[in-house]
């Protein structure tokens, strides 16, 4: 199956990517982050090290999540917002 990373994106070291994830143009996944399978990483999207996006989970365009960042599976983060902590299973996040 495999995962698709486009083109100008960056994927640092110790980064596990799920299967039929999407990291899309653009995005940049700092060490040590954990992408779930079917994640998808809208253009323009800043993962800093340490983070975890579960199974699922939709992160829109330009959305940063800081280290430590936890987003729960199929959690929907919105357009240009700030992660800082836990989003739970499900749950949206909007600017």
């Amino acid at each position: 199956m495999g995962a698709v990373v486009f083109a100008n994106a960056v994927v640092g070291a110790g980064v596990a990517v799920g299967e039929n994830a999407v990291i899309y143009s653009g995005a940049i996944i700092e060490h040590d982050s954990r992408i779930g399978a079917h994640a998808y990483l809208a253009p323009g999207v800043v993962v800093c090290g340490g983070v975890t996006i579960e199974d699922g989970a939709f992160v829109g365009a330009g959305a940063v999540l800081i280290p430590g960042a936890h987003v729960g599976c199929g959690a929907t983060i919105g357009a240009q917002s700030l992660v800082r902590g836990a989003v739970v299973a499900g749950q949206s996040v909007r600017p």
